[in-house]
């Protein structure tokens, strides 16, 4: 046996690891981190793909026995298999979660006992990428301060590849965990301190450009109200944009016979969150602005959830804050100003953004049902500084990192770009935006907007149903639109060149199936060439190839798994009954009701008691589920419950129905979670 393995680790095993080495890092950074080391929806599914087929056998040697290297290379390529191949091998199997944990402690083993212990310094062993994937492993292991004090290392030492190093440590820091606290002094926030003006101050202010602004937006607004309704929410955040919107509203309010309200949401990332958000409770009680406070929950944390899930989430909720403060047709204002018009402007150009959408922002729009108004679109930075300075408005200090695309943009490229250009480009890049808005509303009017009226079936519980055949021929610009749209009022972000490529590919080739053009947001084409968007399920704990809730249902119980309200109650008739008949109700509905059979037993029998399964092979409700959507995937977006005796019974995972057996009738409706608020 022993010199079985060492012939393997000599021979075989040094040319699989040399071709891993080439594989993972053979080209220029800028391309594999598109294509392989960072792909995201379509292009991350090849990249299984290929791993599968080229390395898979390999991951499961390396996994079951890592090899002791005898070179740098051959240590990070051990490392790479085991925390990189392993994850793209493996994913979609069952125990992901669990096998991946367990080959990722394998791969920081490894990569202690070949640099951290002195074997070799990766400083000069290794590039500056190799090195990453390396601390990578760290890092996923929960090793923050292994992971960010080897990149700070590495980028003091090698300035060659420096952009996958620093990719690498802002993402560490972004990430670094963090508690909320309310112990710190007020100072250390506060920008600039309240103080209470004069009233020829007060008087002095409506002729600043800001305060102008904003008194001819309300009058506009208090126009279409009766005497003493809300006419607007200020979305509050404690900047000098949001904070004087408020207070100069606060000032017009009696004047023009309107009330206003805020809302702040304490996302709970940084230090300081939580007394901020107490001193707004404070200011807004001295100035009588009646104030909503959403607290997020412990869990929602940005270092505690991946990017896109936390983002997706917090939105969800804020926007759900909104709609729950402002009645219908009241605006929510946000305090962008035209300084923000012109970094989107080179921002989004720089994104490859679509020339319909350069602006990234309007001055009147409506986003996930909620109207949304920014008074102060046409006014420049200094001219709300002035407005505070006159107010005695306090506001707190810039917290945007230095290092932060935002910041290096703001204090960086913008600046050089005036001293290049010369003042007025900033006024350049606002008629850019303009535009482009008016372009977008042209092409709304001519053409996206009529496609809607066409080919749109409906917007459904479940998501939105889309007739693409007929439309297929449009180009990929056309198609880069229409469903940027369509992705905005399902809460998602714009799909990428490679998945609305790969969308029209399966249209056009009459491919019918599940595909997954953009994380976290599933699709499924029907062989009549409709697409189902569904809506990103945001609260169901497990995903595609992982394990369902734990958690087990007594007959008669009524609980929530996920976004879903699944109820049971016994049932006389044991027919075999199964509803929806398609997917189209199914989808308009967001309602499942199937009759199961259940031991006949005690009903205190742990084993009478019902879970959620995925995997029992020949169970009559997943199978009558699966016809609806052929591919195995509608199973994890609808909860189907079983009886934990069968769902636990044999290794083969096969249905037994029980020899004596009584009804239970189940139904799950689509019902979100609401949010919920605190009132100041």
């Amino acid at each position: 046996m022993v010199c079985c393995w060492l012939s393997w680790s000599s021979l075989r095993g040094e040319k699989e690891l040399e071709e891993v080495m080439l594989f993972w890092f053979g080209g220029r950074c800028d391309e594999l981190q598109r294509s392989k080391w960072f792909a995201r929806g379509a292009g991350r599914d090849l990249v299984d793909s290929e791993v599968r087929l080229r390395f898979g056998r390999l991951v499961e040697r390396v996994s079951r026995r890592p090899p002791t290297p005898r070179t740098p290379r051959e240590a990070v390529a051990v490392v790479v298999v085991l925390d990189q191949l392993a994850r793209h091998a493996w994913r979609g199997g069952e125990d992901y979660e669990r096998k991946c944990r367990e080959a990722n402690l394998k791969a920081v083993g490894a990569y202690e006992e070949s640099f951290v212990k002195g074997r070799w310094d990766p400083l000069v062993e290794l590039s500056p990428a190799q090195h990453v994937f390396c601390l990578l492993a760290a890092r996923h292991a929960g090793d923050w301060k292994a992971a960010l004090e080897g990149a700070i290392s590495r980028q003091q030492n090698d300035a060659s590849q420096a952009r996958v190093v620093e990719r690498f440590r802002r993402a560490t820091e972004r990430r670094c965990p963090t508690t909320t606290t309310t112990t710190c002094p007020t100072t250390t926030i506060l920008e600039v301190a309240a103080f209470s003006p004069t009233a020829e101050a007060v008087a002095s202010a409506r002729r600043c450009a800001a305060f102008a602004a904003l008194e001819a937006w309300a009058r506009q607004e208090v126009v279409l109200r009766e005497k003493n309704q809300m006419i607007a929410v200020v979305s509050l955040s404690g900047g000098v944009d949001s904070m004087v919107t408020a207070r100069a509203l606060g000032e017009l309010r009696e004047e023009l016979g309107a009330r206003v309200a805020c809302a702040h949401v304490n996302y709970g990332n940084r230090p300081e969150a939580g007394l901020e958000a107490a001193y707004l409770r404070e200011w807004c009680a001295a100035q009588k602005l009646p104030l909503v406070v959403l607290e997020m929950p412990e869990w929602l944390r940005r270092d505690r959830v991946p990017r896109e899930e936390y983002e997706l989430e917090a939105r969800n909720r804020r926007f759900e804050l909104y709609r729950s403060v402002a009645p219908a047709g009241v605006p929510v204002l946000l305090g962008h100003h035209r300084g923000d018009v012109e970094e989107n402007c080179v921002s989004n150009v720089l994104r490859g953004a679509s020339v319909l959408e350069l602006a990234g922002m309007r001055r009147e729009e409506v986003q996930h049902g909620v109207r949304v108004s920014r008074p102060l679109l046409g006014v420049a930075k200094a001219d709300i500084y002035e407005t505070a300075r006159v107010l005695g408005v306090p506001y707190f200090k810039d917290t945007t990192p230095k290092w932060s695309t935002r910041g290096r943009l703001r204090d960086e490229v913008m600046p050089l770009l005036r001293d290049v250009y010369g003042a007025g480009c900033g006024r350049n890049l606002e008629k850019i935006a303009r535009d482009s808005d008016a372009l977008r509303d042209l092409a709304e009017r001519t053409v996206f907007g009529p496609f809607r009226n066409a080919a749109v079936v409906d917007t459904g519980k479940l998501g939105t149903r889309l007739r693409a055949r007929g439309f297929e021929d449009r180009g990929s610009f056309f198609w880069h639109v229409a469903t940027r749209d369509l992705a905005h009022g399902l809460g998602v972000g714009r799909l990428g060149e490679g998945a609305v490529d790969l969308f029209l590919t399966r249209v056009r080739r009459d491919r019918p199936g599940w595909l997954e053009l953009k994380k976290g947001w599933t699709t499924y084409l029907d062989p009549r060439g409709v697409a189902f968007f569904f809506r990103p399920c945001r609260s169901f704990r497990f995903r595609f190839g992982g394990e369902p809730p734990p958690e087990m249902i007594r007959v008669g119980e009524r609980r929530r798994i996920g976004e879903w309200v699944v109820a049971t109650m016994e049932e006389g008739d044991s027919v075999d009954h199964f509803e929806p008949k398609t997917l189209d109700d199914l989808f308009a509905s967001g309602r499942v009701e199937y009759v199961l059979r259940v031991p006949d037993d005690d009903d205190d029998d742990e084993e009478t008691r019902l879970v959620v399964t995925t995997t029992l092979r020949k169970y009559p409700p997943l199978r009558s589920l699966e016809a609806l959507a052929p591919g195995g995937r509608l199973k994890y977006l609808v909860p189907i419950l079983a009886p934990a005796q069968a769902a636990a019974a044999a290794a083969a995972r096969m249905y037994v129905p029980p020899k004596t057996a009584r009804a239970v009738r189940v139904t799950a409706r689509f019902e979100p979670e609401t949010t919920n608020t605190n009132d100041c």
